[in-house]
């Protein structure tokens, strides 16, 4: 914390233990990009594959300004023992109607496991109560958003938060990042931080995960199976719509996952997904 232009002034980096992240906290340690956070944040949704939390612990021990991790909930937990009634799901989903159309519901998995735990924890970390407003107080909230995915970028509604943006300042890409990472750090590159089944996954990553990373795979199948059993369907009162991971509306165990151009399809992923906190 230092005090600018009457303000006391954080700065906390949203750390999601994926590329673009991951590459901002080692710029920061490796003086890239002059003075370092404060801290970082880390918020546990309780989905992300083994390979996340792993590389996570690797990273903690490579900074020197502290890593909290939050958590508000388990929603693979949550979800699997209905945590949520009459239909509600925390993440977006498929839907296939009887003339077999294909829409996408509500996103709210964002805010509820990430945005509001963070939010949590940067208004303890400046020691904000229950109900207090901030005064003389300036957060720059440092997130990992590269220049290829500029449509992510928002301005945050707290107008004591500033969202910054330094690889889409520095002109970064995700594909940079990487390059940045083996010259500058080694060969351990951070993986790719999203839930197990997000339904905002490509073609090519469900492919992904199933050969290289089975039990994530599996999970995900877990999920997409429950959408339609008998015990989810008990929980639906009069929704007639059938539910899927995949944006097909097949089940995620019986997909074709030959690439989306191969197939000539719409190409999905975390731009669209618009609030800018998953993935990264």
């Amino acid at each position: 914390m230092e005090i600018i232009n009457g303000k006391k002034t954080y700065n906390i980096l949203s750390l999601g233990a994926g590329v673009q992240s991951s590459t901002l906290a080692m710029m920061y340690e490796k003086g890239f990009l002059g003075k370092k956070p404060d801290c970082a944040i880390f918020a546990d949704v309780g989905a992300e594959p083994k390979k996340v939390h792993e590389y996570l612990a690797w990273l903690t021990n490579q900074i020197s300004y502290p890593v909290y991790i939050v958590k508000k909930g388990n929603i693979f937990s949550d979800f699997m023992e209905e945590k949520y009634r009459n239909g509600y799901v925390p993440f977006p989903i498929f839907t296939k109607d009887k003339n077999g159309k294909i829409g996408m519901g509500k996103r709210q998995c964002t805010s509820n496991y990430k945005i509001v735990p963070v939010y949590e924890k940067i208004r303890e970390i400046i020691g904000l109560k229950t109900g207090e407003r901030a005064k003389n107080i300036l957060v720059n909230q440092i997130i990992g958003i590269s220049y290829d995915e500029m449509e992510r970028m928002t301005i945050n509604q707290k107008k004591w938060i500033t969202n910054v943006y330094p690889l889409y300042e520095m002109k970064i890409t995700r594909r940079k990042c990487l390059e940045w990472f083996r010259e500058n750090i080694g060969d351990n590159l951070p993986p790719r931080s999203a839930c197990t089944f997000c339904p905002y996954h490509s073609n090519e990553e469900w492919k992904r995960m199933k050969e290289d990373d089975p039990e994530s795979f599996a999970q995900a199948v877990t999920v997409d199976e429950f959408l339609r059993s008998p015990d989810r369907k008990r929980t639906m009162l009069n929704i007639s719509e059938e539910e899927f991971l995949h944006r097909s509306g097949v089940p995620l165990k019986d997909v074709d996952f030959r690439s989306d151009i191969d197939k000539g399809q719409q190409v999905f992923g975390f731009l669209q997904e618009c609030s800018g906190m998953c993935g990264l």
